[in-house]
């Protein structure tokens, strides 16, 4: 049997530089696990435990009951699936949105750069001001939503509708996040060298092809990227559903973290709520991964 393949560095020592760049990561490593590691310690050992604040007599370590109620919870089931519409729904519209605007703003013309400063003014809102302004004009009489769909007869109550609530929430998260993803790619698009789109016209290639052909192989992994990026931030929504509908109307656009807000802060189960935020954050990581790798395979450096 071979012998296993011997590294050529190792048993080697560090150097004075090496170990130098070790002791200086050593407090942001600090930081993290304060920051970090910490929080997340607490919140595992909190899941074991009951813990409500309206009964704190009854306070105890219970185990994996939490977990257990968990999987018979159906109102924790239907958050899952609004996060996975909800997450879903708004990365598939802000990529291609930000994708064919890109295409749109990659011209070079006089005053484009005013013209892009223009759509990236939504995602420098602070959400909490975003959701106050939405929900004024979804407002159903006073609205300017509802104003101009009046005339043509389509006026809604935008918020009130448990069939509307949650894609009036998307709509509102593709106006603000869109620019993010348009930002990314009119930075893809600026490193392509223009050599490429000069050969694919000699050969007849029209616009639609030349994006296909060059623009949309050279920005996958950017795009994966992208994806990550606003998955991400879909999972952790807060301000915009607690400001405009506080999960509502009844449980519509109630996603899993505003349930694990209000199993902690209406019903004061904190040991619940710890366990369903622990869950959270697995599925967070498991995601995370799969699409890291996703974007390694396509030739992302994250």
């Amino acid at each position: 049997m071979p012998a296993a393949p011997v590294r050529a560095d190792a048993g080697r020592r560090l150097s004075p530089v090496e170990r130098t760049y070790l002791w200086m990561l050593l407090p942001a490593l600090v930081v993290l696990a304060l920051t970090v590691l910490v929080p997340l310690g607490l919140l595992l050992r909190n899941s074991l435990y009951h813990w409500q604040f309206s009964k704190p007599w009854l306070s105890g370590f219970v185990g994996l009951e939490n977990y257990r109620d968990m999987l018979q919870d159906a109102r924790f089931g239907a958050s899952i699936w609004r996060a996975f519409v909800f997450i879903a729904s708004t990365v598939a519209v802000e990529v291609t949105l930000a994708l064919g605007l890109a295409e749109l703003l990659s011209v070079r013309v006089r005053g484009m750069a005013l013209v892009k400063s223009g759509f990236l003014l939504p995602m420098v809102l602070p959400p909490i001001v975003v959701g106050i302004m939405w929900r004024i004009m979804y407002h159903p009489t006073l609205g300017i939503v509802n104003y101009f769909l009046r005339f043509i007869g389509l006026d809604q109550a935008w918020l009130a509708e448990p069939g509307l609530a949650l894609f009036s929430l998307i709509a509102v998260d593709v106006w603000q996040w869109t620019p993010f993803l348009l930002l990314m790619f009119l930075a893809g698009y600026a490193a392509i060298p223009q050599e490429l789109y000069e050969a694919a016209h000699v050969d007849g290639a029209n616009r639609w092809h030349r994006f296909r052909g060059v623009t949309l192989p050279l920005l996958r992994a950017l795009i994966v990227v992208g994806v990550l990026f606003r998955t991400v931030d879909g999972m952790k929504i807060f301000p915009t559903i607690h400001i405009m509908t506080e999960g509502g109307p009844g449980e519509a656009t109630e996603v899993m973290n505003y349930y694990a807000y209000k199993i902690a802060f209406a019903y004061t189960n904190v040991g619940y709520s710890s366990a369903l935020s622990f869950v959270m954050f697995l599925l967070a990581i498991a995601v995370s991964i799969g699409l890291i790798r996703a974007a390694r395979r396509l030739g992302a450096t994250i």
